[in-house]
């Protein structure tokens, strides 16, 4: 089994991004568990309503707070077996990274899997830009997964 675990400090709109990202995986085999913590550590009911009541997803809380390492081991802790990765409240992922992910540890030999990030936003129209890799800077950019590690190729 593959779980994903998201420790998350306040409930803010990139949250439900991930959701989406999550909910088009084409490998529906995996669980998403999320750590609520700090200003959200009592939110669980509201973030049900707010569409996160899927099966597949378990929701838990804790007082911890300020200590990540703690609060992601703490979702270790809950996950007890099989594959766990890290997912950050405003990360998405591709539509075949469950599947990527499955097929990486299927080899023998992989027993971590790291991954870079990129900066990105949702404007008002619906578009995504990115202060980092701008299109005013040259950059043509489009997001992909690869067994090795998720970046931003510039095309």
């Amino acid at each position: 089994m593959l779980t994903i675990y998201t420790p998350v400090h306040k409930i803010q709109i990139e949250l439900h991004e991930t959701l989406k990202s999550l909910k088009n995986q084409t490998d529906k085999d995996f669980r998403w568990l999320i750590l609520l913590n700090g200003e959200a550590k009592d939110k669980e009911q509201d973030l049900r309503a707010q569409g996160f009541n899927y099966d597949w997803i378990d929701i838990y809380s804790t007082d911890i707070v300020n200590n990540i390492g703690a609060l992601k081991g703490l979702c270790c802790d809950y996950i007890k077996e099989g594959i766990c990765v890290e997912l950050d409240y405003d990360d998405l992922l591709t539509e075949d990274a469950v599947t990527e992910l499955k097929l990486a540890f299927e080899d023998s030999d992989t027993k971590f899997i790291y991954s870079n990030g990129a900066q990105f936003k949702y404007e008002q129209d619906g578009t995504i830009s990115s202060p980092i890799f701008g299109k005013q800077y040259g950059w043509n950019w489009k997001p992909f997964y690869s067994k090795i590690h998720n970046t931003i190729l510039n095309e």
